[in-house]
């Protein structure tokens, strides 16, 4: 706390924030108020990136970014026609792409912000770390962006795409196992709330497994000894991670939930490479 005398009147006692943190930064090293600010405006720079990590969730445009460069190398004849050119244009789509995927995760955290307080208090915006106008500017933003590159791109199809997956989007990003304790105390009757999280495990988790099984069965008729192999190998393992992984889950903790959800991401993932590998 810093004394300031006014020479007009008595002896008077002010507090002034700002000269109080220089004086305390300077015993911690800090030389001047310059130095003060540049270091408060990297923490919040810091914490607003890490916010932005959190509410668009980087780890789910990898399918996104792995499928566009796919179809982007479909029609290569020769190794010749990789150019630099064919590398802009998809990075051209992918930029929008990726906006559309952050609108889709922005709008389900902004409609769950008071369930998400219960379900995932770590989130930005139910945490606080993003304000509910700069979620919402987000949720804005970022379609329209993509809509506009879209149109700059003079591309109907990938305007449509986008308005599309908007809707869609938005539709699918609105409800969820890991929500049932904010659920519950907001009255709302999904499946995990009526049947039990455990009787919702289990049966996707079986869907999986026979989607798993299934892929099985069509490999080993497949004609392609190569194809035969790695399909039937391939989904027998992926089943048997699964299952073994579904044993360990504890449906009472959010966090193992959380984790879980993120190995789906994975399977996911290993199923795509299978896929693009196969054809």
């Amino acid at each position: 706390m810093l004394l300031q005398i006014n020479p007009r009147s008595s002896f008077s006692l002010k507090y002034h924030p700002l000269q109080h943190a220089v004086a305390l930064a300077a015993q911690d090293g800090y030389s001047s108020e310059s130095e003060l600010v540049s270091t408060s405006f990297m923490q919040v720079l810091n914490k607003k990136c890490d916010a932005f990590y959190r509410l668009t969730r980087p780890y789910s445009c990898v399918s996104i970014i792995a499928a566009l460069l796919s179809v982007s190398l479909l029609p290569l004849q020769n190794p010749a026609d990789f150019t630099p050119k064919l590398i802009i244009e998809a990075f051209k789509c992918m930029v929008p792409a990726i906006m559309m995927n952050n609108y889709a995760n922005a709008i389900n955290q902004l409609a769950d912000v008071h369930i998400d307080k219960v379900n995932k208090p770590h989130l930005p915006l139910a945490c606080g770390d993003f304000s509910m106008g700069e979620g919402l500017a987000i949720t804005i933003a970022s379609p329209l962006m993509a809509v506009a590159m879209g149109i700059m791109l003079r591309s109907p199809p990938l305007v449509i795409g986008f308005i599309i997956w908007c809707i869609v989007g938005g539709a699918y990003s609105i409800d969820d196992i890991p929500d049932v304790e904010g659920d519950k105390a907001f009255g709302l009757r999904t499946l995990p709330i009526i049947i039990g999280k455990e009787k919702v495990f289990s049966i996707a988790v079986n869907m999986m497994l026979m989607a798993y099984g299934g892929a099985v069965l069509v490999g080993a008729f497949s004609p392609s000894v190569l194809c035969k192999l790695v399909t039937m190998i391939g989904h027998s393992a992926l089943a048997f991670v699964l299952w073994r992984q579904a044993k360990t889950i504890d449906l009472s903790h959010n966090k193992s939930v959380q984790s879980f959800y993120l190995f789906i991401w994975k399977l996911y993932y290993v199923e795509f490479l299978f896929v693009h590998f196969l054809r």
